[in-house]
């Protein structure tokens, strides 16, 4: 099969975990956070101070940023650790009223969202915050997977990825060679605990990488917003490593992308097998 998931035994590249708080940062807490960086500098030895985003989450892919963003109260932190090649590994980011933390070195969906929760833990406590009484008006988990045709490009086939069949792939996407886009979005109901409404949003992008190779990107984002502002304990919270709100959200972003890719890519992904990606 010429199309090659990125991470070789998954196509994840990136995945970004988001809380929105129901009121910005103080400067105070940012401030706090920024002395406590000796406390995990081990872990994520860069620091930076500034304003990042105005308040939106900072990806090294483009997403959508909260609904409803709140100016910031001074400069956000920002804390990274870097893999030995120079590239980015994970990333803690405090701006506005954003929390977010980006993993670059995917490990499976369980232990992902284990160290996600440690740096929101280890963060909210460095700031102050209670986590039972802080509150969250959303949060949102996004997925960047990445495949790269590895066949002459002449011979570019987007069946080798994609099934025809799908509901969500219009006819004039197969008519365009490697060349594409399908931006696609709605709000849905599921049964999360609390939640007003859950924006479900899936990019795919056809383009030519700076090398001429034909590559398909998936950013799948999922927002969920609440029907009135809930704690960040209740957030986070995980009664085992499938129940929760983030691993609904990941359960769901298995889902979406088995709409649209073949049962042989979803089998050599091992898409929906325990311990598979994104699980």
């Amino acid at each position: 099969m010429p199309f090659q998931p990125k991470s070789g035994a998954h196509a994840i590249i990136e995945v970004v975990f988001g809380l929105y708080f129901a009121r910005a940062f103080t400067s105070t807490e940012l401030d706090a956070l920024a002395k406590a960086h000796p406390l995990w500098k081990e872990d994520l030895p860069k620091i930076a101070r500034g304003a990042f985003g105005g308040g939106f989450q900072l990806m090294v892919a483009e997403g959508v940023g909260p609904m409803m963003p709140i100016p910031m109260q001074g400069g956000g932190v920002i804390f990274e650790s870097i893999k030995r090649d120079g590239s980015l590994d994970w990333r803690v980011r405090a701006e506005g009223n954003g929390l977010f933390v980006n993993c670059l070195a995917y490990e499976g969906g369980v232990n992902t969202w284990a160290k996600a929760k440690r740096y929101i833990e280890r963060a909210a406590d460095h700031m102050g915050i209670n986590l039972g009484e802080q509150m969250v008006s959303s949060c949102s988990l996004e997925y960047i997977d990445l495949f790269d045709w590895e066949g002459d490009v002449a011979g570019y086939d987007l069946e080798q990825l994609l099934r025809r069949n799908s509901r969500y792939i219009p006819a004039t996407v197969w008519e365009r060679g490697p060349m594409w886009h399908l931006y696609q979005g709605w709000f849905r109901s599921e049964n999360i605990p609390d939640a007003k409404r859950l924006l479900e949003r899936i990019h795919l992008d056809g383009v030519l990488d700076a090398s001429g190779v034909p590559t398909v990107k998936f950013d799948t984002f999922m927002q969920v917003e609440f029907a009135k502002s809930v704690s960040v304990e209740h957030v986070i919270a995980t009664k085992n490593e499938n129940e929760g709100i983030f691993p609904t959200l990941h359960a769901l972003n298995k889902r979406i992308i088995s709409d649209y890719i073949t049962q042989e890519m979803a089998d050599r992904i091992r898409l929906n097998a325990p311990g598979g990606q994104p699980n």
